[in-house]
C-alpha cells in the first residue's frame, strides 16, 4: 500500500512538473538561506567557546580601550581569591622573523607572560606547553605556521629568530597547537614567552596600560557577576588611599564620583559586547544578528507561502480525484494523510537540494563574508537532523491547509463539475501574495537605506585628507638609526609632498585623562584620545588648524605642548584655550595648549567625535605617514620602497589610510552584502510564486481567453487583464511595506550619531522594481496564452 501511494505521488509530481519544480526550488532556496544565516549567527554567537575554560576566563581592560597594566592585573589577582591564573599579552604589531637565513614578516604573533597557557588551555597537536612558564625563550606555533615554515618536517625544538632593530632574540618551538578557529578575538600563529626586560618597563606603573590582560577563575561567572566583584575591589583601593575626601564607603565611591573601575568581560562576550579601541579584532553587532535571523524566518515563510499558494491553486485538478476517492469509501483522515505525505516528500526533496546548494556555494560565501565558515553533516550530524526536522515541520505546516481544504469538497458537487476552481482559496492566495511582496519590498528598501548609510560613511569628508596617504610601519624599529634620514630623503623627493612620524594607529588612538591645570580631584577630568606626533604630522594628515599654531621643532619651549580638537576644548570649558595649561595623563599640569584643530573622524560614525589631543614628541618614530603627490600611485610606491631599502634591510610594510578608514565600516559592509543577497533571494522566491500562480490562472482562463480573442481582444488587452489582479495586490503590499520599512530603517539609523536622512527615492526605486518584476513574470504567461490559437481553447471538452 505504501509503495502504491508513493508511486501515485511520483506520477502526480511528473504530471505537474512545472508546479513541482517551482515548489522544490522555492523551498530549497528558503532552506539554504536558513542554513547560511544559521551558520553565520552560530559563528558569531560561539566566539571563543572552543576554549575549554571559556566560562571562567575574563579580560581586564580600561573602560574605553582594551588595554591594562601589570599593576592592575597584579592587584586584582592579589585581592580576589577566585583567581587561579593570570597573563598579559603584548601586541607588538608585525614581527620580523628569521629561519635558515631567510627573513619574513609575521603579522599574527604576541609576546605573552608565563601564565598564558594556564589561562588559555588550547588543544595541542604535538609537543607540550606545560613547562612554557619555565622557559624564557619558549615559542608555541600553530599547525598552519608549522606547515608554512617547515613543510612536512616537525617544528618541535626548531629555533626561530625574532629581529627588533639591531637586536636578535632566539626562541625554541616547544609545542604546536591545533589551528585556532576563525571565530575568536585572539587570532595568532605564534606566541613567545615575554622577555623580562619588556615586562620590567612598566613595573609598578599603573599608567603603563599597553597590555591585554586576562585572568582565569576557579569557578564560572557571568560578565556582570565578575564585574561587580572587580568594581568593589578597585573602589576599596580608592577608599583605602583616601582619594575621595568625604567618601566613607565603597558604595559612595562607586555611585557618587566619576571613579572608573576596570572593565571586565568574559572571553566569550568580547566579540559582541566590547567594541572599544585596541580590541584585538573588530567586534560584532548583536542587532545585526537579529536582522539576519528575522530575514531568514521571513524568507522561509515566503517559500512556505509559495507552497500553500500553488497547492490551493492546484485544487481544481485534485478535486475530482478527491470526489472519486470519497465515493469509493476513502475516509477524510486517509486523504489528509496522503496529501500531507505528498507535501512532506516534496519538502524532503527540497531539503536534499538545499544541502547540495549549501555545499556548492559555501566557498563563495566564505569569500563573500570574508571569514571562514563550514558546514559538515559527517562531522556534525546534528545539522542533518535539524534540516530534516525543519523539512518535516514545513511539509506539515505547508500542506495542512491544502489537505484540509481539498478533502472538504462534497463528492456530489465535485463530480457534477459545479465547483468553482479554487475560488474559495482565492482570498488566501491573494493574502499570501501580499505577504510575499510586503516582505520582499521591506527588505529591499531596508537594504537601500543600509547602502546609503555605508556610502555616506565612505564618502563623507572625515575632517582630514585620506586620499594618497599611506602609513609605513616602523614599530619594530626597522629603520634603526636611519629614521630621520629616511624622512629627509622623502622630503628631498618631489613625488612625496610631506611626511610625519606618529606613535599609534590613526584609526584607534590610545586614550588617557585630561583636566584643567589646578584640578585636584577627578570630578572635572575626562577621557581624551591622543597621538604622539612630530612637527610635520598634522600637515601630512591634512587636518584643519582653526586656532593657534602647529608644533615647531625649532622652538625650544615645544617640549610640553599639546593641540586639542574642538570637542576637547568645549569639554574643558575654555573660551580662549591658547596658552592655557592642562593636566594630561599623570602630568602635573605642565602641558600648554598651542593650537586647536577642527573635529575629525577616527572612530565609527555610531559615536560622537571624541575629545582628541596631539602631543608633541620629536622622538616618536613608530610609524610614518607619507602624503603622495597626485599621479601614478604604483610608481611612487616603487620609489618609496627603493628609498626604504637604501636605509634598511628590513621588509617594507605599509597600508593606505583610506583602506584603514574603511575598516570602520566593515560591519555595515557585511550587513549590506548579506541583506542584499537575501533580498534578491526573497524576490526570486516571490517571483517563482507569481510565475506559478500566473500559469495556473492562464490554465483556468483558457476558454475565457479564447472567447475574448474571438471577440477581437488583442494580446495587449489580455496582458492587461492578467496583470491587473497582481498589480493590485502589489500596490496593497506597497502600502504596508513603505511604513514598515521606514520604521525599520529609522530604528537602525538611530544607532548612528552621523547618518543620512532616509531617501524617498529608495522607496520609489524598490517599489517600481517590484512592480516591474511582477509585470514581467505575469506577462510571460499572458503573452503565451494570448498568442495561442483560440480554436484549440474553445474545442476542449
Amino acid at each position: 500500500m505504501i509503495l502504491k501511494n508513493l508511486a501515485l505521488i511520483i506520477r502526480r509530481f511528473q504530471k505537474n512538473l512545472t508546479y513541482t519544480m517551482f515548489n522544490v526550488v522555492g523551498l530549497a532556496v528558503g532552506f539554504s538561506v536558513v542554513i547560511y544565516i544559521s551558520l553565520y549567527i552560530n559563528h558569531e554567537l560561539t566566539y571563543d567557546q572552543f576554549i575549554p575554560s571559556h566560562n571562567s576566563v575574563f579580560r581586564l581592560s580600561q573602560r574605553s580601550y582594551a588595554l591594562t597594566s601589570p599593576s592592575h592585573i597584579g592587584y586584582l589577582s592579589e585581592n580576589m581569591d577566585e583567581i587561579e591564573a593570570e597573563t598579559l599579552l603584548l601586541n607588538s604589531g608585525n614581527f620580523l622573523i628569521g629561519l635558515n637565513g631567510e627573513r619574513q614578516v609575521e603579522p599574527k604573533g604576541y609576546y605573552v607572560t608565563a601564565g598564558f597557557f594556564d589561562v588559555f588551555n588550547y588543544p595541542i597537536a604535538k609537543g607540550s606547553y606545560d613547562n612554557f612558564s619555565e622557559l624564557p625563550n619558549a615559542m608555541v606555533i600553530t599547525e598552519t605556521m608549522e606547515k608554512r615554515m617547515f613543510d612536512e618536517e616537525s617544528a618541535l625544538n626548531k629555533e626561530i629568530i625574532i629581529y627588533q632593530g639591531d637586536e636578535e632574540s632566539v626562541f625554541k618551538i616547544i609545542a604546536v597547537l591545533e589551528d585556532i578557529p576563525s571565530n575568536t578575538h585572539l587570532k595568532f600563529n605564534m606566541v613567545m614567552h615575554m622577555p623580562s626586560a619588556i615586562l620590567a618597563n612598566g613595573k609598578d606603573n599603573w599608567g603603563y596600560t599597553i597590555y591585554h590582560g586576562y585572568v582565569k577563575t576557579d569557578e564560572s561567572f557571568t560578565s556582570g557577576q565578575f564585574q561587580t566583584k572587580v568594581d568593589r575591589i578597585f573602589a576599596k583601593r580608592a577608599l583605602d588611599n583616601d582619594w575621595y575626601p568625604g567618601k566613607t564607603t565603597v558604595k559612595e565611591i562607586l555611585t557618587q564620583t566619576k571613579f572608573e573601575t576596570p572593565l571586565t568581560l568574559r572571553v566569550d562576550d568580547i566579540h559582541l559586547k566590547s567594541n572599544i579601541n585596541f580590541d584585538l579584532q573588530p567586534g560584532g553587532d548583536r542587532n545585526n544578528l537579529w536582522i539576519f535571523g528575522i530575514a531568514a524566518v521571513f524568507i522561509l515563510l515566503l517559500a512556505i507561502t509559495n507552497f500553500i499558494n500553488l497547492a490551493t491553486a492546484q485544487s481544481a485538478k485534485k478535486a475530482k480525484e478527491v470526489g472519486v476517492r470519497k465515493t469509493l469509501g476513502s475516509s477524510r483522515i486517509k486523504l489528509v494523510g496522503q496529501f500531507l505525505t505528498e507535501s512532506v516528500i516534496l519538502c524532503l526533496v527540497a531539503a536534499l537540494l538545499a544541502l547540495g546548494m549549501v555545499e556548492l556555494f559555501i566557498p563563495f560565501m566564505k569569500l563573500f563574508l570574508n571569514f571562514d565558515i563550514s558546514f559538515s553533516i559527517i562531522s556534525n550530524p546534528l545539522n542533518l537532523i535539524i534540516l530534516l526536522m525543519l523539512a518535516l515541520f514545513t511539509g506539515v505546516l505547508g500542506g495542512l491547509y491544502p489537505a484540509i481544504y481539498l478533502t472538504s469538497f462534497k463528492p456530489a458537487v465535485v463530480l457534477k463539475g459545479k465547483m468553482s476552481s479554487g475560488t474559495k482559496g482565492s482570498w488566501l492566495r491573494n493574502s499570501l501574495v501580499v505577504f510575499q511582496f510586503t516582505i520582499s519590498l521591506t527588505l529591499g528598501i531596508f537594504v537601500y537605506g543600509v547602502q546609503d548609510q555605508l556610502n555616506y560613511g565612505l564618502q563623507k569628508d572625515p575632517g582630514f585628507v585620506r586620499e594618497n596617504l599611506i602609513v609605513i610601519d616602523n614599530s619594530l624599529d626597522q629603520l634603526g638609526q636611519n629614521a630621520a634620514k629616511f624622512k629627509n630623503d622623502l622630503s628631498a623627493d618631489s613625488r612625496f609632498v610631506s611626511s610625519g612620524y606618529f606613535n599609534f594607529d590613526l584609526i584607534g588612538m590610545s586614550s588617557t585623562f585630561i583636566a584643567p591645570e589646578k584640578n585636584t580631584i577627578d570630578e572635572n577630568r575626562f577621557r581624551v584620545y591622543y597621538q604622539w606626533a612630530d612637527s610635520s604630522y598634522l600637515n601630512t594628515l591634512g587636518v584643519n588648524l582653526i586656532e593657534g599654531r602647529n608644533f615647531n621643532e625649532m622652538t625650544l619651549s615645544d617640549t610640553s605642548v599639546i593641540i586639542l580638537n574642538e570637542t576637547a576644548v568645549r569639554a574643558l570649558g575654555f573660551e580662549k584655550p591658547i596658552g592655557k595649561r592642562i593636566q594630561f595623563g599623570g602630568s602635573p599640569g605642565n602641558f600648554e595648549i598651542v593650537g586647536v584643530v577642527k573635529d575629525f573622524h577616527h572612530q565609527s560614525f555610531r559615536k560622537q567625535v571624541p575629545p582628541t589631543a596631539f602631543v608633541y614628541s620629536k622622538y616618536t618614530e613608530n610609524a610614518l605617514a607619507v602624503r603622495l603627490s597626485a599621479g601614478d600611485v604604483s610608481a611612487k610606491l616603487l620609489a618609496l620602497e627603493s628609498i626604504w631599502k637604501e636605509n634598511t634591510l628590513q621588509p617594507f610594510d605599509y597600508s593606505f589610510v583610506d583602506a584603514d578608514f574603511g575598516r570602520l565600516f566593515e560591519e555595515e559592509q557585511r550587513l549590506s552584502k548579506i541583506v542584499a543577497a537575501f533580498t534578491f533571494l526573497a524576490f526570486f522566491v516571490a517571483c517563482l510564486g507569481i510565475l506559478g500562480l500566473a500559469g495556473y490562472l492562464a490554465e483556468r482562463k483558457t476558454k475565457e481567453i479564447g472567447i475574448r480573442k474571438v471577440l477581437g481582444a488583442t494580446v495587449e488587452q489580455i496582458v492587461t487583464l492578467f496583470s491587473q489582479q497582481f498589480i493590485r495586490l502589489v500596490f496593497i503590499a506597497m502600502l504596508i511595506a513603505v511604513p514598515l520599512s521606514y520604521y525599520a530603517s529609522s530604528a537602525w539609523l538611530n544607532s548612528y550619531v552621523y547618518k543620512v536622512n532616509i531617501d524617498p527615492l529608495g522607496f520609489v526605486i524598490i517599489c517600481l522594481s517590484g512592480l516591474a518584476i511582477v509585470v514581467v513574470a505575469v506577462s510571460y504567461h499572458a503573452i503565451k496564452s494570448g498568442s495561442a490559437n483560440p480554436v484549440n481553447a474553445l474545442k476542449e471538452e
